[in-house]
């Protein structure tokens, strides 16, 4: 637990001795590849699907390109009871490049942190209106942690939110074309495709419009979705009919819940009373991934698949804070306060958990 604290005292610092523009061009980066080189470091002891991921890398390494089998986009890396089993076409590639360079695994996890920790740095960088915010909010609030467990689709993650910034310029295409090499690495970032089309929607600048149809939008491709993941991915067709982890909400999680429901609606509130700006439309493209993610979690309470597809979603909260607080002119900083404890209270406590418990991988 000593590293995680060292980590939260870490950004806590910088609070108070960096300006914004120092930090931004000179410290963060240095923050990020620490905490990136924290979870590539990691033994195979901390987190829960580290083993399978070493399993994985040991298996693809004794893949032959030259008999490369493919099922659909993804590749055939071994089988097991006469079932193939198969991995996204781009993370087997990555593994393979990584191989022939290093042999032992723990560079594969070294490779894929600084990677995906270095992506959230440009996200940040480029979108965010408080980077320091956003830095401790991705500390804290569930994305770092996620990527010592679900590597590859945090990897994914990374990847795709590079198209935000394309979106927030109306280069639709060049968004797309990310967020489909994203899904290279892990299918279900496609999801966020969801996005080109709310950029659409958030130029009729109406609020309730946007809401109304961005909810008709999800319940008409929720049926394409099943039938998308039936025929192209259907190794994860047994995810919605089976749960196979068991999905628990403690009060902390609820709570925040709560308060980000508040912000979406005090969001939307302004904005329909033009507090906000009608070009900041962008403002109801965050507020609806907020509610998306939320929606999708609640659904993770009875098929636990749910949960997952709510992830891409879960990291706009990196943004929607700052967001959130560039618009609150009351209590503001009793407010701030408020979301760093309780955040850090949940960032402390999920360290505590076994399967966080570190040690580097050489000892």
């Amino acid at each position: 637990m000593t590293i995680y604290i060292f980590e939260l005292i870490l950004i806590l610092s910088f609070a108070f001795i960096a300006k914004d523009l120092v930090f931004k061009k000179y410290i963060l980066p240095f923050i990020f590849i620490f905490f990136s080189l924290v979870a590539g470091f990691r033994s195979s002891s901390v987190g829960e699907d580290t083993y399978h991921y070493i399993d994985v890398y040991d298996k693809i390494s004794q893949t032959s390109l030259i008999n490369i089998k493919f099922h659909g986009i993804d590749v055939v890396y071994d089988t097991l009871y006469g079932n193939d089993l198969r991995i996204e076409i781009g993370y087997f590639l990555l593994c393979k490049i990584v191989h022939m360079m290093f042999t032992d695994v723990h560079f594969l996890f070294v490779v894929v942190a600084l990677i995906t920790g270095l992506l959230f740095y440009k996200f940040i960088k480029d979108n965010s209106l408080n980077i320091y915010m956003s830095t401790y909010v991705f500390l804290c609030e569930s994305m770092y942690m996620q990527s010592f467990n679900l590597m590859r689709q945090m990897l994914s993650i990374s990847i795709a939110l590079q198209g935000y910034k394309y979106i927030r310029s109306n280069r639709l295409k060049e968004a797309i074309a990310i967020i489909l090499l994203a899904s290279l690495f892990h299918s279900s970032t496609i999801v966020l495709l969801i996005i080109v089309p709310l950029a659409f929607i958030a130029k009729t600048k109406n609020p309730i419009t946007f809401l109304v149809s961005t909810f008709l939008l999800f319940i008409f491709l929720l049926p394409v979705l099943g039938f998308l993941i039936t025929k192209y991915f259907p190794r994860y067709v047994s995810y919605f009919s089976n749960n196979y982890w068991m999905t628990d909400y403690g009060p902390g999680t609820i709570l925040l819940w709560f308060a980000e429901l508040t912000l979406c609606i005090y969001l939307i509130t302004c904005y329909k009373k033009n507090r906000i700006k009608e070009e900041n439309s962008e403002v109801l493209i965050i507020v609806m991934m907020i509610i998306l993610y939320i929606g999708l979690s609640i659904l993770g309470y009875s098929i636990s698949a749910f949960e997952r597809l709510a992830l891409p979603f879960r990291a706009f909260l990196i943004l929607f804070f700052p967001l959130s607080f560039n618009y609150i002119n009351f209590l503001k900083p009793f407010f701030e306060c408020i979301l760093y404890l309780i955040l850090g209270i949940l960032f402390i406590k999920y360290s505590l958990t076994p399967t966080r418990i570190y040690t580097p991988f050489w000892k």
